[in-house]
């Protein structure tokens, strides 16, 4: 573009881009150096990216736990073959056999739950579980059906003794604070499904 400056000389005067500083002619098209992201938005980007990151693996512990299937033992051993390996959490009230091992180290513990006249045997791998662990009170376990029988255990004395057993890493007794609260509806029905 040409403008007429005062002294009546023909010129041509270039416009500059108010907003940069650097001046650059608007009529200038070489590429400009890029400009480094300010690390305040590195930080920002890492920072989202983490909370997304922990919010994705807390639903998942949360869906994981929810989608567990809770079955007394009657219902336990009438729906093995569906339940296969699946992990899912048994209900039962143990009989006046428990036997303790240990394996690598851990606490184990071997004993038949019953619930409506239907034994089912177990073995728990895990930590210890309370005083209040005793014969004829209920207890809540996690885990999954096994065939065959533990290296550790002969035999469930006065067991189901069926060619599986119960494998459990979490076990929880009625007494149990979080137990009772999770859990009080099906804690009636266990000590009414566990007397024999």
């Amino acid at each position: 573009m040409s403008d007429r400056t005062s002294d009546g000389d023909n010129s041509e005067r270039e416009f500059f881009d108010d907003a940069d500083n650097d001046a650059v002619p608007l009529s200038d098209l070489t590429p400009r150096a890029a400009t480094a992201v300010p690390r305040r938005g590195l930080m920002s980007t890492a920072v989202v990216a983490a909370i997304v990151v922990a919010l994705v693996a807390i639903v998942w512990v949360f869906l994981n736990d929810a989608s567990l299937f809770v079955y007394e033992a009657d219902d336990a051993i009438a729906n093995r073959a569906e339940l296969s390996d699946d992990r899912f959490r048994l209900i039962g009230s143990p009989i006046d056999n428990i036997e303790t091992v240990t394996v690598d180290g851990e606490n184990a513990a071997a004993f038949t739950v019953h619930f409506n006249d239907v034994a089912a045997d177990v073995f728990y791998i895990g930590p210890e579980p309370s005083e209040l662990f005793k014969p004829g009170i209920p207890v809540f376990l996690e885990g999954n059906w096994v065939k065959g029988s533990p290296d550790q255990v002969e035999s469930f004395a006065g067991g189901a003794n069926d060619g599986y057993y119960f494998l459990g890493d979490e076990l929880r007794v009625k007494h149990d604070n979080d137990y009772t609260d999770n859990n009080e509806e099906r804690l009636e029905e266990a000590q009414l499904g566990g007397d024999q």
